[in-house]
């Protein structure tokens, strides 16, 4: 007999709301559980509210986000945040 085919377990174990196709589906079209976003940036859905630029997809009674438009966010954050940083040093110089 052959292996038995795996199934994906749904992002949050604690949710049974969607099945293993669901997120199959969805990572198919390019989005990601909230809950995976939340566990990767350890940020919570009130702090996300914050950022702007991130607009969720309902599928169902659960929110998706597109992987490009996270990638996008967070790389424009971390160049802002580089930014900031260079210019404190370049104003320590100045002092």
């Amino acid at each position: 007999m052959g292996k038995p085919k795996k199934t994906l377990p749904p992002p949050n174990p604690d949710y049974e709301g969607f099945t293993p196709f669901t997120e199959t589906f969805m990572r198919d079209l390019g989005y990601v559980h909230e809950s995976v976003v939340e566990e990767a940036t350890s940020t919570t859905t009130r702090s996300r509210a914050r950022w702007n630029d991130l607009v969720g997809v309902m599928f169902g009674n659960e929110k998706w986000y597109a992987v490009d438009d996270i990638k996008s966010l967070l790389t424009e954050k971390l160049a802002a945040k580089r930014g900031f940083e260079q210019h404190q040093k370049d104003c320590v110089g100045v002092l």
